[in-house]
């Protein structure tokens, strides 16, 4: 599976007028994080993933499953997140986010193509200039476009979930960049051929997404 230079080299270019100014950390002084407020807006994009797509025959029970290979892969997104105490602790934070995806099946003319809101929570653990974290989401799919080679199907909303962790590191008192990796997953999505079979159209196939996608991002602290 492949995703393609292009998100990496835009976040790049977009932390470049922070680093110019002379504020990124050196690693041998981990000091203490300066980073102003407890709101931050991230925009993020995968950089790696090996999603697994699995297919199952719903109206013939005795069809065996099929499993699709991915040529690409890209996934935007924009995230909010605003740091809440809990106790005696502010190393937590809630997190709202809006995503496109593409997922490009092998032999395929176009992707299959949704949209996600995902909703969430992180633990940070120290108030240093690098930080890890751990996170845990709720993911809400918009219905799916499936392309023609595998019958113009769509499917409903539907569900999943993704937990991970990852390293935020301070650019300044107003920009991070962060590495995220998570492993998601949203099984029984059930598809239809509504396009070409008309709106009552049964679900024939259930399809079963799942899989490790490592994201880079580039945040705003106010």
């Amino acid at each position: 599976m492949r995703c393609g230079p292009g998100p990496v080299v835009l976040l790049i270019l977009a932390a470049l007028p922070a680093a110019a100014c002379g504020t990124i950390p050196r690693y041998s002084e981990v000091r203490e994080n300066k980073v102003e407020g407890v709101n931050a807006v991230k925009i993020r994009a995968a950089i790696w993933e090996n999603t697994q797509i699995e297919s199952k025959d719903t109206t013939f029970p005795f069809a065996a499953d099929a499993g699709f290979e991915l040529d690409r892969y890209s996934s935007f997104g924009v995230e909010f997140e605003r740091r809440i105490p809990i106790g005696d602790s502010k190393q937590y934070a809630v997190t709202f986010a809006y995503e496109t995806r593409d997922m490009q099946v092998e032999n395929t003319s176009t992707p299959i193509q949704g949209e996600q809101i995902h909703a969430g929570m992180r633990r940070y653990f120290g108030d240093r200039a690098l930080t890890a974290f751990l996170a845990a989401q709720l993911i809400y799919h918009q219905s799916l476009d499936f392309p023609g080679e595998l019958g113009l199907r769509e499917s409903d909303d539907f569900l999943g979930w993704g937990a991970g962790g990852g390293l935020n590191l301070a650019l300044s008192g107003h920009f991070t960049i962060e590495a995220t990796a998570m492993y998601e997953s949203a099984p029984g999505v059930k598809t239809y051929k509504r396009r070409t079979e008309g709106p009552a159209a049964p679900a024939d196939l259930e399809f079963n997404f799942s899989g490790p996608v490592v994201y880079i991002g580039l945040g705003y602290h106010f």
